[in-house]
């Protein structure tokens, strides 16, 4: 029964694989409010440079700001998901932590941002360690190009 059946994103991605790499650059910053799902709210200082690629590569930071304690994450995969024509609509990524001894460590964070490059602000939505693992939502401002090689 699922053997025919085509998921929507699987067939876009196959769309866009006609022998062209895609990478999202996504920088963003300023004072965001992160919301949790059970409707707590926090504001941070967001600053944001990551490269995504749509065959698993990712680059870049995320940090979060909250007074004096910092939240730095390091891009380790990313992918893009498509629409039917081609065009990224939205990047995930997946983040480890970094060290205050400046390292990794084995604690992790997802999440996915939108690429429409036409607008100001980008929708995040996290899943992992920054807010007792309670997933978060917010927006910054920002810019996302879409390059293909």
């Amino acid at each position: 029964m699922l053997a025919g059946a085509a998921l929507p994103a699987a067939k876009a991605f196959a769309t866009h694989q006609r022998g062209v790499d895609a990478w999202a650059s996504i920088d963003a910053n300023g004072i965001v409010v992160l919301t949790t799902i059970s409707g707590l709210t926090f504001t941070a200082a967001f600053d944001s440079e990551l490269l995504i690629g749509s065959r698993g590569g990712a680059r870049g930071y995320m940090s979060f700001g909250f007074g004096d304690e910092n939240v730095d994450d390091v891009a380790e995969l990313g992918g893009l998901d498509f629409n039917e024509a081609g065009e990224p609509l939205l990047a995930w990524f997946l983040m480890r932590l970094r060290g205050s001894d400046g390292g990794v460590t084995q604690d992790y964070l997802m999440g996915q941002v939108d690429t429409d490059a036409s607008a100001l602000f980008h929708r995040y939505i996290l899943f992992g360690h920054n807010v007792n693992a309670e997933p978060v939502r917010f927006e910054a401002s920002g810019q996302v190009e879409i390059v293909r090689r």
